[in-house]
């Protein structure tokens, strides 16, 4: 099985990124707090790509989903014929279970530092985005790595206008 041709995998990430730059009067903070919301988009897309292209099924987020994935990357490693951006793609989604993993366990903590949360967000998603388009082969999936393209652009600009 393999993804199919259909950009509306990534619609969650662009939508969210043309809103915040299409936004005359942008209320920094209010879109902010709307930046874990994003961490539902990497389930969905996560879980599709992963199924689909590499035969892994998710299920349980974010720990037992980790593991998975962790063993993802492990057997990436030692298989020869997989190419770097697919490992590279991998561990960036484990960067971003380990993100939620450690917000589920430190939220509400004394030192629990919500703008540093906020910004891992926009840097995570935009290296998945990033690793996601270095992946995709143009020939096999051409519609989808044009709006991967589009995504890249659309959220860097969106990050830079919500970084902190």
């Amino acid at each position: 099985m393999s993804l199919n041709d259909d950009p509306a995998l990534l619609l969650p990430a662009i939508g969210f990124a043309i809103g915040i730059n299409r936004t005359e009067d942008l209320q920094v903070e209010d879109e902010r707090q709307r930046l874990p919301g994003l961490l539902k988009f990497v389930r969905t897309f996560a879980g599709e790509l992963l199924e689909k292209e590499f035969d892994t099924r998710l299920t349980g987020f974010p720990a037992p989903a980790r593991g998975k994935v962790a063993a993802l990357s492990a057997r990436l490693k030692q298989d020869a014929s997989d190419s770097r951006s697919a490992r590279r793609l991998v561990m960036t989604i484990i960067d971003i279970l380990d993100l939620e993993i450690d917000r589920d366990e430190t939220y509400g903590d004394e030192d629990d530092d919500e703008d540093g949360f906020f910004d891992e967000i926009l840097v995570l998603m935009q290296r998945l985005l990033d690793r996601f388009l270095a992946w995709i082969d143009p020939d096999r999936l051409p519609k989808l790595a044009l709006e991967a393209q589009q995504a890249c652009s659309e959220f860097a600009i969106a990050s830079a206008k919500l970084s902190s």
